[in-house]
């Protein structure tokens, strides 16, 4: 017992040892809010930083909770590292990571940032709460920022119909000896309001009052309301810059806030009941009617075109009244195409073609056409109508045939021109309508070249990995904590470099203190010297403190200047630096190895702004093709196709499109890349044909495609890109075939049968 006394007290001391270090290194690795209360004030951008002790995300967005009244920006990211050498120990490093997040306030209450977890390189990681008052914010000590800015958000003071387009201004202005700057445009939720967008460049105009000067900055739009009663406007922000002091040079040093004007309520009326035909147009509008032709034979098409155009509600219109023609007509009605002002939301037209097919002869009336709409000025419904047009059906060639047969007798004709006889054939119906858009994605294949197939698998399998190899070994030099000390080193060898030729051709003393001053900031970036004017007593070394003390004593002592001989000690000193080798074998570090994929994923963010804005959602193609806006409908797929040019489904789209904007020449085009694609689908095909019978060309390769003869309907079967993958489908099969035939040849014996599979 007197023997294992000792033996039991070393373990134990070697036990709290242990957990006492353990305590030391868990409490050294934290990630914290550096700040975790204080004042935050609305309308101005701060900064919130997330210290990361010790540690390091291991993501590249890292995941904050989300606060009602807190906006976080994209975070600035700045790192700091602190090294202690020992002899024979090697390095130890400690970092600091810190993510300097903007933050944008935009309520009144005091916010709290939750608590929530972080993963690192150390593991999960416990981030604090933090809470924070709302204070007012400042330009400069005593100067708030509502003495120097105003805004305003202008309605009409009357009370507006239901549906009717009023003006809206903003205004904002600011103080001009701040040199203000707008740093992007206002910010509103226009709920429940359908509003134009802003214009992209204010009206600016300077003026003076109380003896200040301002700059205003207006901004005008449009604006309805689609439902009658108080309509609550909500605040409009804007963000701005403006100079609140200046750095060592002058220069203004610019700080963003947001100036905010208040709510706005607009008293909305409801419309007197709607009459019988009223489209739900409000606002100045006309009302065209064409009839092309107006002389045909039986059997042959007649289009009545009516078109509403004008300013209004447009979003709250979607149909014209039908209109009433004789039963002896066929009618094909497509859908309603609607056209808006570019970058106008209530300023468009609305037009319908109706395609009518007679079926007897005689003469027809088509019209008059009447369309309700309310005039807000006026206050009341408004009847649009256009002049009746007459049209004249002759008897056709097939008409006549029968009737000189005897094969039939039809009722008279309206205007009593006798009996007429038509054939029991159906006229068939041309296509004339563009149709649906497809589905979307619908990714297509391109074509490949068989050398180029060959290559691209041999080069595809080496140059990524060298690549990613050469990444993380220029990651791993980047990230060398000891790189701005070998930097500084190269750059001070350089300097001693020009000093010994300055000293050796008596340059001027100007020239020599200019290298002396590079010397002393080469030689405090080397020894990582704190503050602006480092001294001799800071650097450890008696060698470089007297070579520091020398030069103090060359720039700012009278008759002293740079002698050879300091030089030379200069040099010496240089070259006794030494510093570690770069292991190669850093490269394959993880932390070099798979940060390669977060930089290619950066390539997809702008690296210019801080602030992340949030924009709203657009509206997809399709929608805005249903809703008749094909020009929005026409730049959404082809934002598509920057991204998928190999998207069939989304070119025929883009061709249905341009068709419905009576662009047939660019729709036919698109149409035919569609059809080289997928030339078995129907509904390429249909638009194909369609387009190119409109643009009036058709290519002579595709013309006998396009009619569907026997002779190449088999090439249509499938695409260019599967007939090359049924080749070298088939061109493998076939050499594999080879093989069992050549093994059957060689090892068959008694298997014949090898050599006939293999034939097979």
């Amino acid at each position: 017992m007197h023997h294992l006394f000792p033996a039991r007290w070393t373990d134990w001391c070697l036990l709290a040892l242990c957990c006492a270090w353990s305590a030391v290194v868990a409490t050294a690795q934290s990630v914290r809010w550096e700040s975790d209360g204080g004042t935050l004030a609305k309308g101005q951008v701060s900064t919130l930083d997330l210290v990361f002790e010790d540690c390091e995300p291991t993501k590249t967005a890292v995941p904050l909770p989300q606060v009602d009244g807190l906006s976080f920006g994209r975070p600035n990211e700045s790192r700091s590292s602190t090294f202690s050498f020992g002899t024979g120990q090697g390095e130890r490093r400690t970092g600091r990571v810190v993510l300097s997040y903007p933050v944008r306030l935009s309520t009144e209450n005091p916010v709290s940032i939750p608590s929530f977890k972080v993963e690192t390189n150390a593991g999960e990681m416990a981030v604090a709460s933090a809470s924070f008052d709302v204070g007012e914010a400042t330009v400069a000590r005593g100067v708030s920022l509502s003495e120097v800015t105003d805004a305003r958000l202008e309605m009409p003071r009357r009370d507006v119909w239901a549906g009717e387009v009023f003006p809206v201004e903003y205004r904002v202005e600011l103080q001009a000896r701040l040199q203000p700057r707008l740093t992007g445009a206002p910010e509103w939720d226009s709920t429940p309001l359908l509003v134009d967008a802003w214009p992209e460049q204010p009206a600016v105009a300077e003026e003076s009052r109380d003896g200040k000067s301002f700059i205003s900055a207006t901004y005008v739009t449009q604006a309805c309301a689609p439902q009658s009663g108080a309509a609550l406007a909500q605040p409009v922000r804007q963000g701005v810059a403006l100079a609140t002091s200046q750095d060592l040079y002058g220069r203004p040093v610019y700080s963003r806030f947001l100036v905010e004007a208040g709510a706005t309520e607009v008293r909305v009326k409801e419309r007197p009941p709607a009459p019988e035909g009223f489209c739900g147009a409000v606002g100045k509008f006309s009302l065209q009617s064409k009839v092309v032709p107006e002389r045909v034979t039986v059997g042959e098409p007649i289009t009545w075109a009516l078109e509403l155009s004008g300013k209004g509600n447009w979003p709250m219109v979607s149909a014209l009244p039908p209109r009433s023609v004789s039963q002896d007509f066929e009618t094909v009605q497509p859908r309603a195409k609607k056209m808006l002002a570019e970058g106008k939301l209530f300023e468009g037209r609305l037009s319908e073609d109706v395609v009518l097919i007679p079926t007897r002869p005689g003469r027809y009336t088509l019209g008059p056409a009447e369309v309700v709409v309310f005039d807000p000025e006026q206050g009341a419904y408004v009847t649009l109508k256009t002049e009746a047009v007459e049209v004249e059906v002759l008897a056709g060639a097939a008409s006549a045939a029968a009737l000189k047969n005897g094969e039939g007798k039809l009722p008279p004709s309206p205007d009593g021109g006798g009996n007429f006889a038509l054939s029991g054939r159906v006229p068939e119906l041309p296509e004339a309508i563009p149709g649906d858009p497809l589905a979307l994605p619908v990714e297509g294949k391109m074509l490949l070249r068989a050398e180029a197939l060959f290559w691209l698998i041999a080069v595809s399998a080496v140059w990524p990995l060298l690549l990613w190899l050469g990444l993380a070994w220029r990651r791993a030099r980047l990230q060398d904590p000891l790189r701005p000390r070998r930097e500084a080193c190269c750059r001070l060898g350089q300097v001693l470099r020009e000093l010994r030729t300055g000293v050796a051709r008596n340059a001027p003393v100007e020239e020599l203190r200019r290298g002396l001053l590079a010397w002393q900031r080469e030689t405090a970036a080397l020894w990582r010297l704190e503050g602006r004017t480092p001294t001799a007593a800071q650097l450890a070394d008696a060698a470089w403190a007297a070579l520091w003390a020398e030069t103090e004593r060359a720039l700012y002592q009278k008759g002293t200047g740079v002698s050879e001989e300091w030089v030379q000690q200069a040099e010496v000193a240089w070259r006794k630096i030494r510093f570690p080798r770069l292991n190669p074998l850093r490269a394959l570090a993880p932390r070099n190895l798979f940060p390669f994929l977060a930089l290619v994923l950066l390539g997809f963010f702008s690296p210019g702004a801080t602030w992340a804005a949030e924009e709203p959602p657009a509206v997809s193609p399709e929608q805005a093709y249903a809703a008749g806006d094909f020009v929005v409908a026409e730049k959404g797929w082809r934002a598509v196709l920057a991204e998928r040019p190999v998207d069939w489904a989304a070119r025929h789209n883009l061709s249905l499109a341009l068709a419905q904007q009576g662009r047939w020449e660019e729709g036919a085009a698109v149409a035919v890349t569609a059809l080289v694609q997928q030339p078995q689908d129907a509904a390429v095909r249909r638009q194909a044909r369609l387009a190119l019978s409109k643009a009036g060309y058709v290519p002579e390769r595709l013309a006998d495609l396009l009619e569907g003869k026997p002779t190449v309907a088999w090439a249509g079967s499938h695409a260019p890109r599967e007939w090359q993958d049924f080749l070298w489908q088939n061109a493998l099969v076939f050499a594999a075939g080879w093989a069992v035939v050549l093994l059957a040849v060689y090892y068959g014996g008694r298997r014949k049968w090898w050599g006939w599979l293999g034939a097979v």
